[in-house]
C-alpha cells in the first residue's frame, strides 16, 4: 500500500496542481463562482427517461461531448474512467468485460460457450458477446450508460455483473446539420495513425420525418515488430462503419425509429509481445470482424403510459486466428506456420415489447416481455501442408474434411429464450419510494459438436438439448432527503445462463482428466448466479456544484461457471465449481470550481475472492478472482481558455490508475501471471477558430510512455510467454468541424 499510495497522490496531486495553476486564468473572465453547475445528465437505464442523480442505482454516465473531447473510441478508453468496470483485451475487437469482479478471467476465444456477466447494448439492441465484445465506432453518440451490479429483472441473462448501454444520438426534424472529424497521429514505436468520421442530419419532411447517418474509418498503425519476419507495426488495425437512422413521427403520439449499422475490423496481428515492443512468431494471427445490426423501434404515448416495441437482428461474423507453429513443434516436431483458424458466425434476434408508466403518480411501473433466437455456429479448422506424410496419417482417416487437416471442429448452437418482466415502484411517502420487480425466463439450447483430427485424436460428437428456467428478483428502498440528496437500499439477483461443451477426447486426454479426478469431462454446465447487496448514496451540493455519489456492495457468487484447462492436450471445458465473494465500494465526485474550471475524482475497490476451495483443483478459499484489479483510481480537470473570446479554448488532463491483476485463482501456480499496476496521464487542449465553426486540438494519450501491461500469458504448448501493453505514447491533431 505505501508504494501505492506514494505512486497514487503524486500523480493526483499533478492533475490537481494543473487545475489550481489554471484557475487565477479562468477567475479573469469567469462569472462569479455561485453560476457554476456540474452538467446534468438524463438517463434511460430503468427503460424511462430520469435523471441520473435521481436514479436509485450505481450508475456511470459518460456524456456524449465527454466522448468527443477526450477522443474515446472504444471500452478500453472507457473503462479508465468507470469505478468498477473491467476488460481483458488481448487487442481490437477480442475482449471481456467485468463489472464489480464477476468474471472468471481472461479472453477465451474458443469458447462459444463461455458467456458473458456484462451485457452490452447499442441503443435497444444487444450485442454483447463474450471475448469477442465489438468495439463500435464511439462517434455521434449521446452517451455511454454503465449500470453497475445485477441487472437481471430488466436486462435477463449475461448482466449478472451489470450491463453498458450506448445511446446514439437520433434523428432530429426541421434541422439539417453535420459534423466532420478528421485525426493524424504518431505512436512511439510505432507509425502514422489517422481517422476521418462525419455526421449529417436531413429533414425528409417538415416535423415529421428526419435521416441521420454516420460513417467512419480509422487506421492504426500497430508498434509491435516482428524479428522472425522482419515485418514492423504488425499489430495494426483498421475499422470502417456507418449508422443510419430514420426517424419519423406518425401522428401527434407515435414515434418511430429504424436504424442499420455496419461495423468491419481487420488487424495485421495480435498485440502479444515476447519483449517490450517485439515478438517472436512466424505465423499470422490477425483478426477480421464484420457486422451488420438492425433495429426498429416503435414508441406510442397513451398519456399515463408508453408503449414500446423493440425489434432488433444482429448478424456477426468473426474470423481469429491462432498460430499452430509451436504447438506443431513440440508435439510432432514438425516446422510449419500454419493457423488455427475458429470462425464464429452469429445470427440472433431478439424482440421486446413493454408497457411504461409515465412517472407521474405515486404507483409507477414497467412490465414487458422479451425473446431472442440466437444461432452461433464456431469452426475450427487447421489445415497443415504436409502433416500426413510426415506423421504417416491420413487426416480423413481419423474424421478430418480432406487431406492434411490436423483438426477440424464444429459446435451448432441454437438458443431460445422467452421471458417475462416487471418492476412496480411505489412512494410510500413524499419521500420514500419502495421498488420490487422479478423476472421469469424460460431458456433452451439445442447443439451438434463435431471434432476430429490428428490434434483431437480422431473423431467424435454429440448432440442433445439443454434446457433451464427460473425467476430474478429485484429490491429497492430509496429516500430523497432533499431534492438533491438520496439514499438507497438494494437487494438484486443476477445470472447466466448454462450451456454445453464440446466433446474432450478421453484417450488423449486421459492423464489430465485423471489430475482432476475425473474419468471423462462435463458434458453440459448449469447457470451461475449472484445475490447482490447494496447501499448508495448520491448528492449534489453548493447549489448543484459539487456532484458526490458513493455505493458499497457485497455480492455472493454461488455454482461459478469455470473453464478447466487440460494442458498436457490443450483441451479445455467447463463445469460449476465453487463460490466467490465480491465486496466493494464506489466513489464519484465531480466539482465545478468556477463556470471555466471542472475537476473530478474516481476510485472503485474490488476485493473479489473465492470462498471455499475448489474440488479437482489448486483454488483455495482466499484466492482472488482473476482479471480483477483491487483498485481503480481516476482523476482529471478541465480548463474553459480565452483565446480570442470567452471560453473558445479549453485544455484538460486526465489521469487513471489501475493496480495489480492475475490471470489465474492459483496465484501461486506455475502458469500464473500478475499484471496491471500501470498509471496513464492524458493532455489534451483545443481552440475554436474566430467566426468559423471549426475546432483544432492537441493531444498526447499516454503522455509519459508507460508501459504497463494489460495481459500477461504464461509459456506453454501453444505459445512462449507473451504479454500485451498499454499503446505507447501517441501524439496527434484533431480538426472538427460543425454545420
Amino acid at each position: 500500500m505505501t508504494r501505492l499510495n506514494s505512486r497514487l497522490f503524486a500523480t493526483s496531486g499533478l492533475v490537481l496542481g494543473c487545475a489550481l495553476i489554471a484557475a487565477p486564468a479562468a477567475a479573469q473572465t469567469a462569472p462569479p463562482p455561485a453560476t457554476a453547475e456540474v452538467e446534468t445528465i438524463v438517463v434511460t437505464a430503468q427503460k424511462r427517461a430520469e435523471r441520473l442523480q435521481d436514479v436509485s442505482a450505481s450508475i456511470a454516465a459518460v456524456s456524449g461531448s465527454d466522448i468527443a473531447e477526450t477522443g474515446k473510441n472504444g471500452f478500453a478508453d472507457v473503462m479508465a474512467s468507470v469505478p468498477s468496470l473491467s476488460m481483458v483485451s488481448q487487442g481490437p475487437g477480442l475482449s471481456t468485460l467485468a463489472l464489480r469482479g464477476i468474471t472468471t478471467g481472461g479472453v477465451r476465444n474458443d469458447e462459444p460457450q463461455n458467456k458473458e456477466t456484462v451485457g452490452v447494448y447499442i441503443d435497444e439492441t444487444p450485442i454483447s458477446v463474450n471475448g469477442f465484445n465489438p468495439d463500435l465506432g464511439l462517434y455521434d453518440i449521446s452517451r455511454i450508460e454503465v449500470l453497475r451490479g445485477p441487472q437481471g429483472t430488466l436486462y435477463g441473462s449475461g448482466s449478472m455483473g451489470g450491463t453498458i448501454r450506448i445511446i446514439t444520438n437520433k434523428p432530429r426534424f426541421g434541422s439539417f446539420e453535420g459534423s466532420a472529424e478528421a485525426t493524424l497521429s504518431q505512436t512511439e514505436h510505432g507509425g502514422t495513425n489517422s481517422g476521418v468520421k462525419g455526421m449529417v442530419n436531413i429533414p425528409l419532411a417538415e416535423d415529421g420525418l428526419a435521416l441521420r447517418a454516420i460513417a467512419y474509418r480509422t487506421y492504426t498503425s500497430g508498434y509491435i515488430d516482428n524479428d522472425l519476419t522482419g515485418q514492423h507495426n504488425i499489430n495494426d488495425a483498421e475499422t470502417t462503419g456507418a449508422r443510419v437512422e430514420l426517424g419519423a413521427r406518425i401522428g401527434e403520439n407515435l414515434r418511430a425509429n429504424f436504424s442499420y449499422m455496419i461495423h468491419d475490423l481487420e488487424t495485421g496481428g495480435r498485440s502479444e509481445q515476447t519483449s517490450p515492443y517485439h515478438r517472436l512468431t512466424r505465423g499470422f494471427d490477425g483478426l477480421t470482424d464484420r457486422i451488420n445490426i438492425f433495429n426498429a423501434t416503435l414508441d406510442y404515448d397513451l398519456g399515463w403510459a408508453g408503449v414500446t416495441s423493440s425489434t432488433s437482428y444482429m448478424k456477426k461474423r468473426n474470423t481469429n486466428r491462432n498460430s499452430l507453429e509451436f504447438l506443431l513443434n513440440t508435439a510432432f516436431g514438425f516446422n510449419s506456420t500454419a493457423p488455427l483458424v475458429d470462425t464464429t458466425a452469429i445470427e440472433d434476434f431478439s424482440q421486446e415489447f413493454r408497457i411504461t408508466s409515465s412517472g407521474d403518480g405515486r404507483l409507477n411501473y414497467v412490465v414487458g416481455a422479451f425473446y431472442q433466437d440466437r444461432k452461433r455456429d464456431y469452426t475450427q479448422a487447421a489445415d497443415v501442408a504436409g502433416i500426413d506424410a510426415f506423421t504417416g496419417t491420413s487426416s480423413t482417416g481419423l474424421g478430418a474434411q480432406h487431406a492434411d487437416q490436423a483438426f477440424y471442429g464444429v459446435q451448432d448452437i441454437h438458443q431460445k429464450q422467452k421471458s417475462l418482466f416487471g418492476e412496480v415502484s411505489y412512494k410510500l411517502t413524499d419521500k420514500l419510494t419502495a421498488t420490487a420487480g422479478l423476472r421469469y425466463f424460460d431458456f433452451n439450447e439445442a447443439y451438434r459438436t463435431y471434432s476430429s483430427g490428428l490434434l483431437n485424436g480422431g473423431a467424435d460428437s454429440g448432440r442433445g438439448n439443454f434446457s433451464e428456467s427460473g425467476f430474478t428478483p429485484k429490491f429497492n428502498l430509496s429516500l430523497a432527503a432533499t431534492k438533491d440528496n438520496l439514499i438507497y437500499l438494494q437487494v438484486a439477483k443476477g445470472f447466466r445462463l448454462g450451456g454445453v461443451n464440446t466433446t474432450v477426447p478421453v484417450d488423449l486426454c486421459r492423464a489430465d482428466l485423471e489430475r482432476l479426478g475425473r474419468t471423462n469431462a462435463a458434458g453440459s454446465f448449469g447457470s451461475d448466479s449472484v445475490w447482490n447487496y447494496e447501499i448508495g448514496s448520491k448528492n449534489q451540493l453548493m447549489d448543484r456544484r459539487l456532484t458526490l455519489n458513493a455505493s458499497a456492495y457485497l455480492i455472493d457468487w454461488s455454482n461459478i461457471q469455470t473453464t478447466l484447462n487440460l494442458p498436457s492436450c490443450s483441451f479445455s471445458f467447463r463445469t460449476n465449481a465453487g463460490t466467490a465473494r465480491s465486496l466493494g465500494t464506489e466513489i464519484e465526485a465531480r466539482y465545478a470550481f468556477t463556470k471555466t474550471l471542472e475537476v473530478y475524482g474516481n476510485l472503485g475497490f474490488t476485493d473479489s475472492t473465492l470462498t471455499e476451495d475448489v474440488p479437482f483443483t489448486p483454488w483455495k478459499k482466499g484466492d482472488r478472482v482473476p482479471g480483477v484489479a483491487k483498485y481503480q483510481v481516476s482523476a482529471g480537470a478541465r480548463q474553459a481558455l480565452t483565446w480570442f473570446k470567452e471560453d473558445d479554448s479549453y485544455v484538460r488532463l486526465d489521469y487513471s490508475y489501475v493496480s495489480s491483476m492475475n490471470t489465474n485463482f492459483d496465484t501461486n501456480g506455475v502458469n500464473s501471471r500478475r499484471y496491471g499496476d500501470y498509471h496513464i496521464v492524458n493532455l489534451q487542449a483545443g481552440v475554436r477558430v474566430p467566426g468559423r465553426p471549426l475546432e483544432v486540438s492537441l493531444f498526447a494519450r499516454n503522455l509519459l510512455d508507460g508501459d504497463g501491461r494489460v495481459l500477461s500469458i504464461a509459456g506453454g504448448l501453444v505459445g512462449p510467454e507473451r504479454f500485451i501493453t498499454v499503446q505507447p505514447r501517441t501524439v496527434g491533431v484533431t480538426l472538427q468541424a460543425t454545420f
